[in-house]
């Protein structure tokens, strides 16, 4: 028979089942079993209800057709789904379809434990027998539901365990086994870290290569830059030199002035020039010897007379104490 769907997804419309039931619907929709696996995978449609039935003591016509339409049913097991009416016709009329057995029913244990979260009607199956009589009578069996498990302590972790539970799920759905689906997947896996780990290294090797390259470039440029700033340097220093000399040339002409107005008794001018020879104020000038004499003939630091003594003592003894009256 062909179906329109894949899978039927019944679920209480509370959290986290509501959730669980979204987030696994988009998993199975988007799953795409490993190449190796030898199983080739339509595109898979899931049927999800969004809506809460609540004007209606029984299913509408089209949920009714989506079951009958559905290959799978797949459960999400808490302890409020036995408390939903419509979530148990659900099951009901699946079951109807498939005999009364648990054919093709999977379920998804989201809170709770099996004993008060999974309907008593996943727990047997009907089969026919035939009794002592030689009739042949239905009778149940006890059966353990075919179920993943995402239980945990917050809703997050509960979504985190779906990404790989999810797996067992699509294995019937795939129609193999869930360890080998599960080994396949790890592998599948492991290959694709790989290969992001390879161009991760070839991305981050020709980062270093360009990075080294740009240190090369960037360190030839200070080098040059150095070059530039020695260069710099030595033509500020051949300037200030340059001004220097110039300073000290125009100091000695000045001194130079200087002297031949002193020989010309013109003293004040010879003075001026001088001082105008000589730094200050702070004045960053150099200071010659030509102006220091200059200055220091003009103003007679230097004169002295002869100094005769009026009274010389002569003592044999050291001289302790001194003075003048």
């Amino acid at each position: 028979m062909d179906y329109k769907y894949k899978a039927f997804i019944s679920y209480r419309h509370l959290e986290p089942d509501m959730q669980a039931a979204e987030k696994l619907q988009k998993l199975l929709e988007a799953y795409k079993p490993p190449k190796n696996l030898g199983k080739t995978k339509e595109n898979w449609r899931i049927f999800r209800d969004v809506s809460e039935l609540q004007s209606s003591s029984d299913l509408s016509e089209d949920i009714v057709n989506a079951i009958e339409n559905s290959e799978f049913l797949i459960v999400i097991c808490s302890p409020k789904y036995t408390e939903s009416k419509w979530c148990m016709q659900e099951l009901t009329r699946f079951r109807e379809l498939h005999d009364n057995t648990n054919k093709n029913i999977i379920t998804l244990l989201v809170s709770g434990e099996p004993h008060e979260s999974f309907p008593e009607e996943l727990t047997y199956t009907e089969m026919t027998t035939t009794n002592e009589n030689g009739e042949e009578v239905k009778v149940k069996v006890e059966v353990e539901p075919l179920a993943a498990n995402i239980k945990a302590e917050s809703l997050k972790e509960s979504m985190k365990k779906l990404n790989t539970e999810y797996l067992r799920i699509a294995a019937p759905l795939l129609g193999c086994d869930f360890n080998d689906l599960y080994q396949r997947e790890r592998r599948r896996e492991a290959a694709r870290r790989r290969r992001i780990f390879g161009v991760v290294s070839g991305v981050l090797s020709l980062i270093t290569v360009i990075s080294v390259a740009s240190a090369v470039t960037i360190n030839g440029k200070n080098v040059e830059i150095n070059k530039q700033n020695t260069q710099i340097k030595e033509q500020n220093a051949q300037i200030e030199q340059k001004n220097k000399d110039l300073l000290i040339e125009n100091a000695g002409h000045l001194a130079s002035e200087s002297e031949n107005l002193f020989k010309e008794s013109n003293l004040v001018a010879a003075v001026q020039k001088a001082v105008k020879a000589l730094p200050s104020g702070g004045e960053d000038k150099p200071v010659i010897p030509e102006a220091e004499y200059a200055l220091s003939r003009e103003l007679g630091v230097f004169r002295h007379k002869q100094i005769m003594p009026r009274i010389a003592l002569k003592h044999e003894c050291t001289v302790e104490k001194l003075s003048f009256m």
